[in-house]
């Protein structure tokens, strides 16, 4: 943000529910940043969930992503690939117009096509009022880790945990 980077992208994507208690979305896109360097990113996701009993859900979900790095250590994280394979889960309730929903995921990922694989995982809830057929106000929030700590040879990759809280709406 402070060089002035300007990234130009393409991304498609799709949400299909092709029977009742079966959904699939995934997408994938490439983007083209405007660093002296050239770099270029690919990505692709997909996920499947399957109603197991009502209001519970399984699924997994799979990530990839990558730069084409022509000269590294540009001053911004772009990882030559980074994925995650998770296993996940999700519980709905809902009571009239309030409605709960928890969600979470565990799996590995890997930062960088040389990097030994970590653990990841996600926890996630929402509690939601809805007033018409298809508006609802929902407050979320997340917890989550990413990119655990690593030391290869002198570097060290720093990694995080995040949270986030929002209040999302819905008008439909």
């Amino acid at each position: 943000i402070e060089r002035g980077y300007v990234v130009d992208g393409v991304d498609l994507s799709f949400d299909v529910a092709p029977r009742p208690g079966l959904s699939l979305s995934g997408g994938g896109g490439a983007a083209w940043l405007s660093d002296a360097v050239s770099n270029r990113r690919l990505a692709g996701v997909l996920a499947v969930m399957v109603r197991v009993r009502r209001g519970v859900e399984a699924g997994v979900f799979g990530r990839m992503m990558g730069y084409r790095v022509p000269n590294p250590g540009a001053g911004y994280f772009a990882p030559d690939r980074f994925s995650v394979l998770e296993a996940r889960g999700a519980y709905t309730w809902r009571r009239e117009r309030w409605g709960v929903r928890a969600d979470g995921g565990l799996g590995i990922q890997q930062v960088g096509a040389d990097a030994p694989t970590q653990s990841e995982w996600h926890a996630g809830l929402a509690v939601t009022r809805g007033w018409s057929a298809n508006s609802e106000l929902a407050l979320v929030g997340s917890l989550t880790n990413s990119a655990a700590s690593r030391r290869s040879g002198t570097a060290t990759a720093a990694g995080f945990k995040y949270a986030t809280i929002g209040l999302r709406l819905r008008q439909g």
